[in-house]
């Protein structure tokens, strides 16, 4: 038997553009946003507006690059088919599972965070339980299904753009440009 007229079975496109693009929103935010600029701030003090500056930029440049492969190769999967296509098929294997691990380590990131947040407000429930039982309520979300979890999904990140702004328009009444002096800490 040939295998010339068998076609490779197609996925269904179930997330949409706005899904897409929550997903991506939603790993920045809550990673980016709610946990790394507080360990940052701690840090860095007021000087935090320079790295968030220069995160900004090299930002920018990843992006033009995405744009330009996403032009070049309109294709799915990301960094994987990119790199699988114009370098080898080995590297879009390590690509693919770099990402795969990337993942791995923003969700622990983003679950200890929480815990770490959640354990200010309840001190008796140990940090470690929470973030685990973080990490097996969205194992559970992704095992229902996909619509469900996009779903889920979407409602958060709608949930952390909304905390955002709200923490915006309140900071603005506590904004005090004291609060920058001195800009540049001298114990670092």
């Amino acid at each position: 038997m040939s295998d010339a007229g068998v076609r490779p079975p197609v996925l269904k496109r179930e997330i949409g553009l706005f899904g897409a693009t929550a997903l991506g929103i939603g790993a920045i935010i809550g990673s980016g946003i709610f946990i790394v600029t507080g360990i940052v701030a701690g840090i860095a003090g007021p000087a935090i507006i320079f790295s968030v500056l220069i995160a900004g930029v090299i930002t920018v440049f990843s992006a033009m690059s995405v744009a330009e492969l996403g032009a070049y190769l309109p294709e799915e999967g990301g960094t994987y088919a990119y790199a699988q296509k114009l370098i080898s098929p080995l590297a879009g294997f390590i690509a693919g599972w770099v990402w795969i691990f990337s993942n791995i380590f923003v969700g622990a990131a983003v679950s200890l965070g929480f815990a770490h947040y959640f354990v200010t407000l309840f001190p008796a429930i140990p940090v470690k339980i929470i973030a685990v039982a973080i990490c097996l309520v969205f194992i559970f979300i992704n095992y229902i299904g996909l619509k469900e979890s996009i779903i889920f999904k979407n409602i958060l990140v709608t949930l952390k753009v909304l905390i955002l702004l709200f923490f915006v328009a309140f900071g603005l009444g506590f904004f005090r440009p004291g609060n920058f002096t001195p800009l540049l800490r001298k114990d670092r």
